[in-house]
């Protein structure tokens, strides 16, 4: 038999970093922010019927949620917050 050629291998240079992020609420159980978002807005409940608490760099937010934009959340008190800047959320009724 023919000897066929040798497949390309490329070399990795580059750190992986494919974690998920974790953070902490404050019942001390960990939660992705990602996963809270998701159960509150992909719910066959409204999603304004939730009270979520939520932490982010500028102070802490009790309120219900309306919407979900690509990188921001509204909320019934018509703030708008930044995903990236939220530290951890929790849902005070489920």
């Amino acid at each position: 038999m023919a000897k066929l050629p040798s497949t390309y291998k490329p070399v990795i240079n580059n750190k992986i970093s494919n974690n998920r992020k974790i953070y902490r609420s404050n019942n001390a159980m960990y939660n992705d922010k990602e996963e809270v978002l998701n159960k509150i807005f992909y719910n066959k409940k409204f999603a304004y019927t939730k009270n979520v608490e939520i932490v982010t760099k500028n102070g802490i937010y009790n309120t219900n949620l309306i919407s979900r934009g690509n990188n921001y959340i509204l909320t019934i008190d018509n703030e708008r917050i930044n995903i990236d800047d939220i530290i951890s959320i929790q849902i005070k009724n489920p």
